[in-house]
């Protein structure tokens, strides 16, 4: 099996143009806008970079230009998941792209996307149905706050009284209120505690333009 040459200065992959061999297989590259960065070989040689950003930066003008679609919920939903699968500085990044979530090939193009998903229904937003794979046809839809929360919850498991089950089966099972046992779990509550310490209900009275807030149930 013969060895993989290396990449000769000078050369170019759409936009990019090699500068130099920077070591573990990265080369620092230049970008016709002028934008200078290291850039992996294999990334190169596939066509995966293409530039430093300002290809997919110059089609969404284009788009928003074009399709006359640029202000609309369904555009808005389309660049959010661009920003926070493709864009480092998002400060989401790193629950998207930073842990592997990609955008297909095909939904790179606004028009696709919106082929494929149709215009978003109020109310509602973009749900990855598998939480840990990317954004394409087969695994989106447009679903509800609640909806989104319900599919998160199928995925957590939770062990109560030597029975596993996802934290949404616990709650219909027990006729609980799923919001208010998900918030216990996170700050730090057991399983048998969130489970069965009743939820203190609150009132507000008003005495002397002073609130005061009542409480009943079991603390």
């Amino acid at each position: 099996m013969s060895a993989i040459k290396p990449i000769t200065v000078g050369t170019r992959f759409e936009r990019w143009t090699v500068l130099s061999y920077e070591g573990h297989s990265r080369y620092q590259c230049l970008c016709d806008c002028g934008q200078s960065t290291f850039v992996r070989a294999d990334r190169l040689r596939n066509g995966q970079s293409r530039s430093c950003g300002c290809i997919q930066k110059e089609v969404a003008t284009k788009l928003a230009t074009t399709h006359g679609c640029a202000r609309t919920p369904t555009y808005l939903i389309w660049r959010g998941k661009l920003q926070r699968c493709q864009n480092p500085g998002s400060r989401i990044y790193k629950y998207y792209g930073g842990r592997g979530i990609a955008i297909c090939e095909r939904w790179q193009k606004f028009e696709n996307f919106a082929a494929d998903m149709g215009e978003r229904p109020d109310g509602l937003t973009i749900d990855r149905i598998n939480n840990d794979g990317n954004y394409e046809p087969s695994n989106c839809r447009w679903a509800s706050k609640k909806e989104q929360s319900q599919n998160s919850s199928r995925k957590r498991l939770v062990a109560f009284n030597g029975v596993t089950k996802n934290l949404c089966e616990w709650t219909e099972l027990l006729q609980l209120d799923l919001k208010a046992v998900r918030q216990r779990l996170r700050n730090g509550w057991s399983p048998e505690l969130a489970f069965t310490k009743p939820v203190v209900k609150r009132s507000r009275l008003m005495v002397s333009g002073i609130v005061l807030h009542a409480t009943s149930g079991v603390h």
